[in-house]
């Protein structure tokens, strides 16, 4: 798809799983929609947010090593500074291109950087973007 420069995609196009994503519909989007206050469906791929917000969370933590957990430890100190998360199915539509996975030989460390966020109620994390501001 990159070589051809094809990027031209519909609910029809071959190859395509979760048809059901592949839909823009105003009606659809108002019904599906909402605030969510949980981590269940946070994938990095799809995610955006305002720069104000990343910033008063320190963006994301640079503890994480490798695949894992870093995109919903960011959401958690989100929503333990009171950041609302709201989908939008049906309206923000993206497509995920496969590719091999990632490594994940330091996904236990990962889940404990992810622990230590839930259980301390964490909304700052110390090795984050002011490093780089």
């Amino acid at each position: 798809m990159l070589e051809k420069k094809d990027t031209k995609l519909s609910f029809f196009s071959r190859g395509i799983k979760n048809r059901k994503n592949a839909i823009y519909s105003v009606l659809l989007s108002k019904l599906f929609s909402k605030k969510k206050n949980y981590l269940r469906g946070i994938k990095t791929c799809n995610m955006s947010f305002f720069k104000k917000d990343c910033i008063s969370v320190n963006g994301f933590n640079n503890e994480f090593k490798g695949w894992g957990r870093e995109d919903s430890e960011f959401i958690v100190r989100f929503l333990n500074k009171g950041i609302n998360r709201k989908t939008l199915k049906f309206s923000a539509i993206q497509y995920h291109l496969w590719h091999n996975e990632a490594n994940r030989s330091s996904l236990l460390t990962n889940d404990k950087l992810l622990q230590k966020a839930k259980v301390e109620g964490l909304d700052w994390c110390e090795n984050g973007i002011d490093k780089f501001l």
